[in-house]
Formats: structure tokens, C-alpha cells, sequence
């Protein structure tokens, strides 16, 4: 927990953020698919005071976004940060995580974002409704009204700790030692 705080700290003085400061975040390449529009379009709609997103990735709507997000009045608090390597640590000084891909077979960036501990809000498409149960922090990905609310929610503290501790449950399940129990007590019902 020690180093996680260090590592906020860092980062966020990195990027010129308050340490209180409200960081949403998104990681993907910046194509149409990832949909990073409705993102920005949602943060600048909900206009949380000491907010910040951060867009993760590189691609070719990069100028695009850095527009978008011009043009909205949001872009001194939109971070357009590139390719990142450190992603763990990114989540680490990170409050909250939007995904909001229009298609994904596997959501390997939700899925990390689930493990750290992360509150997540994300796009209602296979995938994502494989890992989150309730629709509860779902968006369809064309409702930037719906995402903004959620966005907005994810003021209070109480509802971004219910939100770590269901994603922490839930991706237990998908924990290595977990799976190789799960293969055991298959290869022990067919002997």
C-alpha cells in the first residue's frame, strides 16, 4: 500500500495533478473502435470539479481527441499521455476506469484494471458483461449521457470502494491458482 501511495504521488506530480484530484482513466489505442470520443464528450458533459482523464495509447485520432477535447473546454484537464509501459502504475495513481470500446473479444485492459483494485465503468458489449455482473457501471457506447452519470457517481468515495471490492471479488475467479484447482476437479470427476 506504501509503495502504491508513492507511486500516486509521483505520477500525479508528474502530470501536474493534485494529489485530491478525481483521475478517470482509459487505455487503448487511439482508433474509432476504442471510442475514446464518447469519453471525452461524457468528462466534459459532467464538468466534475478537480477532474481529470487520462487517455492512454497512440493511434491515429490522436490530433483528433486533442481537438475534440479543445473544443469542449476540457483540454487542460484531458491528458493525452501516448504509449505507456508502466499501465499497473497508471491505474495506481489512477480513480477510476472507462472503457469504452464499441467491440472487444477479450478486455485484457478492463480485466487488469479489475485486478488492481480499480472501479471500473465500461461500454454494455460482450466482454465487458462477461466480467462486470451488474449493469450497474454498464454504458451503452453511444450514450455519452449515460457515461457521464456514471462518471458523476464516481464522486463519492462509498460507491468507488463497492466497485474495488466487487472487481477484486470477481476477478478472483480468474486467478491462476483458482484455474488449476477448477482443472484438477475436472481431471478428478473423469478418472
Amino acid at each position: 500500500a506504501v509503495s502504491k501511495i508513492i507511486v500516486r504521488q509521483k505520477l500525479r506530480k508528474m502530470w501536474n495533478i493534485p494529489l485530491d484530484a478525481l483521475i478517470f482513466v482509459s487505455v487503448g489505442e487511439l482508433n474509432k473502435n476504442k471510442n475514446h470520443e464518447i469519453g471525452i464528450k461524457a468528462f466534459a458533459k459532467v464538468a466534475i470539479p478537480n477532474s481529470f482523464y487520462l487517455i492512454c495509447g497512440a493511434g491515429p485520432l490522436e490530433d483528433k481527441l486533442k481537438l475534440m477535447s479543445e473544443e469542449l473546454g476540457v483540454s487542460e484537464q484531458t491528458k493525452l499521455l501516448g504509449f505507456q509501459p508502466n499501465i499497473s502504475e497508471i491505474l495506481a495513481a489512477s480513480d477510476c476506469f472507462v472503457f469504452t470500446s464499441f467491440r472487444e473479444g477479450l478486455p485484457g485492459a478492463l480485466m487488469e484494471a479489475m485486478a488492481s483494485g480499480l472501479p471500473c465503468i465500461a461500454s454494455d458489449i460482450r466482454g465487458c458483461t462477461d466480467f462486470l455482473e451488474s449493469d450497474e457501471c454498464l454504458f451503452s457506447p453511444d450514450d455519452n449521457v449515460r457515461l457521464s452519470i456514471l462518471m458523476k457517481q464516481m464522486q463519492s468515495i462509498q460507491n468507488r470502494t463497492k466497485l474495488s471490492e466487487k472487481n477484486i471479488s470477481l476477478m478472483r475467479n480468474y486467478d491462476v491458482k483458482n484455474a488449476v484447482e477448477a482443472y484438477k476437479a475436472l481431471y478428478a470427476s473423469i478418472k
